[in-house]
């Protein structure tokens, strides 16, 4: 089976990146760094969600052995023995004593049940769908990994630009302060410094909030202390978005290899089988019987009576009336098949609406990626020149910090969109079931380890 195949390959791209990465936290403690990769290994083994989805695939799995089971011989033994004190009544005699004892074996095999057939394909077609749930729970794990790392990635840079605004502001603060007592402005501008300032310094505290809850969000997905994170590859990302499909290529992908539209379409057909199953109420019962009984009783007008039958026969039941219970049941399974069929449709539609979005917002951080790329030049530039002008006294310190100040917010724009696209990217093959060695290699290419970088 195609599910099979693929969540074999998802465990096996999981092991063989945990061995072949860090090996857990004492590769972390090594290299002082996780990627996205080494956090998504530890989120498969430590999320509970996760954990508890697979633990239905196991459930499901012994739920089409149980089944099956109902196809074999059924073989009971039993055993039976009863001591009798028995009194005459109206009689002056002594109770007599009776031991009776009888085993009997039997073994029953069916040989026509119509409703075994089909519980045994529905349990098999509600195992396939819980597979794909799992396929599908691994998808998101990997999107709601990616959104807590890109969070702590993102609000950091966005601390970095605070702090170079609050000193940036501050120093617009003492200057205005300087001048207003000269009378060179006007004390407004100095309200207006401080008032800009608190503002900075309230977000600031906002931001380490943030920074805070998506630390946490992440432990919680990985049970391991979180690490300097790597950052994603402005240059990289721009170079792989080349070659990136179209929208019609991205929904024909989702068509085909959805978990969700699967795993729903699994569910569809095991609510057909129910209809099937429902309609055996009116269908004989057929078993082969094999039976052999031993009997044996102690009585005094008959002591050491005994006997043994060995019976072999077909048994059948033809059911003729239970109250409408038979057509009620089908009736109800009637109902569900069709509403199962209608959950297929809105899936199918609400997937098509997640790719278009996803589509849409990996095209528009693309967009913006290119234009901050060259800003980022422009304003590396600028940088270097207010310095050197600064340096030489032909500019204030206020113009370097402020031109500072516009590069570092630039660069937490190519942090915002780098990370709004590689979100996108993620749920797009998400979406489409996507989730091999291949893309995994190649999506953990997007980031570098900063701190290797600056060995």
């Amino acid at each position: 089976m195609t599910v099979a195949k693929t969540n074999g390959s998802l465990l096996w791209v999981s092991r063989a990146f945990l061995l072949g990465g860090l090996v857990g936290a004492h590769g972390f403690a090594l290299a002082q760094s996780m990627s996205f990769l080494q956090a998504l290994d530890l989120a498969r083994q430590n999320d509970l969600k996760y954990q508890m989805v697979r633990q239905d695939v196991l459930v499901r799995r012994e739920q089409v052995a149980q089944a099956f089971a109902q196809f074999l011989p059924n073989v009971s033994l039993s055993y039976n023995r009863n001591d009798i004190d028995r009194k005459m009544l109206n009689s002056s005699a002594a109770p007599s004593s009776i031991l009776s004892e009888n085993k009997t074996f039997t073994i029953r095999q069916p040989l026509f049940r119509k409703a075994l057939v089909g519980n045994h394909d529905k349990a098999k077609l509600m195992l396939e769908a819980a597979e794909y749930d799992f396929v599908r729970e691994e998808l998101e794990l990997s999107v709601r990994t990616l959104a807590s790392y890109l969070e702590i990635l993102t609000v950091q840079e966005l601390l970095v630009t605070n702090s170079a605004q609050l000193v940036t502001l501050r120093a617009q603060l003492d200057y205005a302060q300087q001048a207003s007592v000269k009378g060179f402005t006007r004390k407004t501008d100095v309200l207006d410094a401080r008032s800009r300032l608190s503002s900075l310094e309230s977000d600031r505290m906002a931001l380490q909030g943030r920074l805070s809850l998506g630390k946490t969000a992440l432990f919680r997905l990985i049970k391991t202390e979180v690490q300097p994170l790597w950052k994603p590859s402005y240059a990289r990302i721009i170079a792989q978005s080349k070659n990136a499909p179209s929208l019609q290529d991205w929904w024909e992908r989702a068509q085909e290899g959805s978990p969700s539209i699967k795993s729903l379409q699994a569910i569809e057909k095991a609510a057909q089988k129910d209809v099937e199953v429902s309609a055996a109420g009116h269908f004989p019962t057929v078993d082969l019987l094999l039976q052999k009984v031993t009997s044996s009783s102690e009585i005094p007008s008959n002591p050491g009576f005994g006997y043994k039958d060995q019976q072999v026969g077909v048994q059948m039941s033809l059911p003729l009336y239970s109250g409408g219970s038979v057509t009620s049941n089908q009736r109800q399974t009637m109902a569900a098949y069709t509403k199962a069929g209608f959950q297929l449709a809105f899936q199918k539609d609400q997937v098509q609406l997640d790719v278009q979005s996803s589509y849409n917002g990996m095209q528009e951080a693309m967009s913006r990626l290119e234009f901050l790329q060259i800003d980022l030049q422009s304003k590396t530039e600028n940088v270097r020149s207010v310095e050197m002008a600064y340096k030489a006294g032909l500019d204030s310190k206020l113009s370097l910090l402020q031109a500072q100040e516009r590069l570092l917010q630039t660069k937490y724009g190519l942090t915002d969109h780098a990370g709004r696209y590689l979100q996108s990217w993620l749920k797009l093959n998400a979406s489409s079931g996507q989730l091999g060695e291949q893309f995994l290699a190649e999506f953990n290419s997007a980031f570098d380890d900063q701190l290797t970088l600056k060995n």
